[in-house]
């Protein structure tokens, strides 16, 4: 198998091809080490039994994969699952931005509170004329 990154490989059926022969290289070079470790463990029959019973397993998975995705009931499952996810997406978007606005809103109307209540604290400005309302004397003229 050529040394190529398998973003480049081909589309379709040739893909899954080859991620089944990259498998079978990896079980190849795991087994290489496997028997180079100097550790007793099955013979190389049993070992060779073991990976065509994995190889097969994996062509059987690959080839029900590329059936299921030529059925058209499947891309529209497949559609309706990613228009499902899209939406719950969305809502819990919308969701955050309302809670965002109200804790705004909350953090505003606290922060006004917090105003008129250090002002209601404040001794009033000796030379603002407004809370001279003629019952009291102001400043003499």
């Amino acid at each position: 198998m050529p040394d190529s990154d398998p973003i480049d490989q081909p589309q379709g059926e040739d893909s899954w091809q080859d991620v089944a022969a990259a498998f079978n290289d990896l079980g190849r070079k795991i087994k290489d080490h496997y028997q180079t470790s100097g550790e007793a463990g099955p013979d190389d029959e049993e070992v060779k039994e073991a990976f065509k019973t994995i190889a097969g397993a994996w062509d059987r998975v690959v080839e029900s994969i590329g059936s299921a995705f030529r059925d058209p009931e499947l891309k529209a499952q497949v559609r309706s699952t990613g228009s499902a996810i899209a939406k719950a997406v969305g809502t819990a978007f919308n969701d955050a931005g309302k809670e965002i606005r109200k804790a705004v809103d909350r953090t505003d109307k606290a922060v006004d509170e917090a105003v008129d209540s250090a002002r209601e604290e404040l001794p009033p400005d000796p030379f603002d004329p407004a809370p001279f309302d003629g019952s009291e004397e102001g400043p003499a003229a």
